[in-house]
């Protein structure tokens, strides 16, 4: 998995994809859900900052759904995170806020039960 940051920081973006790719065969034929979050936000965060926003939308709504699933807040709020920013550059300012607000009350209660 730390291979596919450093290919795609090293602008070797195809190459990135094509690892996360296999890597999230792997964890899905595996059972990691976990693995597969984090593979699909990474997918995800770099569709949006890419601009390809169509398949950041389907990585970051299967991570936000893993996420429920597995109840992994943490997780759940970087999905998050990545739809508002995503939306907020599609224009979609309203959406992005409403996604943004959800995101800090999640991280509101994980602070008031970590407590």
């Amino acid at each position: 998995m730390g291979h596919v940051p450093a290919l795609g920081y090293t602008h070797h973006i195809q190459q990135a994809e094509q690892l996360a790719l296999e890597s999230l065969e792997i964890a899905k034929k595996a059972g990691d859900e976990w693995i597969s979050i984090l593979i699909q936000l990474s997918l995800g965060a770099g569709e949006v900052l890419t601009g390809n926003y169509e398949a950041a939308q389907q990585y970051l709504t299967t991570s936000e759904t893993l996420s429920i699933k597995v109840g992994d807040p943490f997780a759940l709020s970087a999905a998050w995170m990545w739809l508002a920013l995503r939306a907020w550059q599609q224009g979609y300012q309203n959406t992005a806020l409403a996604i943004w607000r959800r995101c800090c009350q999640l991280c509101r209660n994980m602070a008031m039960n970590s407590c």
